[in-house]
């Protein structure tokens, strides 16, 4: 769920996979692309019990919310 942005025209898309296997761009506004959508593909303990997520993309990310499992979607600030 990247964002790309032309910045000619100004205008700023979401790339979704889409149901039938193919990538999609969904025309968004300026305030939607301030923020990124992914998904959490793990949810575990690390050193010295530390909690962290993993996402989609490959990001990851200590002390989430204790109420974001797997397979939950975050919104991220750009």
């Amino acid at each position: 769920m990247d964002i790309v942005t032309i910045k000619k025209t100004g205008t700023n898309y979401r790339v979704n996979f889409y149901v039938k296997g193919r990538w999609r761009l969904v025309k968004i506004s300026k305030e939607d692309a301030k923020y990124k959508l992914c998904k959490v593909t793990k949810s575990s303990m690390g050193q010295k019990k530390i909690p962290f997520i993993t996402t989609a993309d490959g990001r990851s990310i200590r002390y989430p919310h204790p109420h974001i499992k797997e397979h939950d979607s975050i919104k991220l600030n750009s």
